[in-house]
């Protein structure tokens, strides 16, 4: 078990963010990590940071990740 925290900051709309599929790139650094976030053209649509939380080492790793959005009323 850990605990930890992140922070994440959208540089376009947040219904825009979780539109579709994105490709990040995360660097991790004993116990912290950054990840950016980019759109089809390459674009850098967003960061997090993240501090804490479970483990540390170092690592390198980029993929695609897919978000979804719904409506609360």
């Amino acid at each position: 078990v850990g605990l930890g925290l992140t922070l994440t900051r959208y540089k376009i709309p947040a219904e825009d963010f979780f539109r579709g599929t994105l490709d990040y790139k995360k660097t991790t650094f004993l116990g912290g990590a950054l990840v950016k976030y980019y759109d089809e053209c390459r674009n850098e649509v967003g960061w997090s940071i993240g501090i804490g939380g479970k483990g540390i080492g170092f690592s390198n790793s980029s993929g695609k990740v897919d978000g979804h959005q719904g409506v609360l009323q």
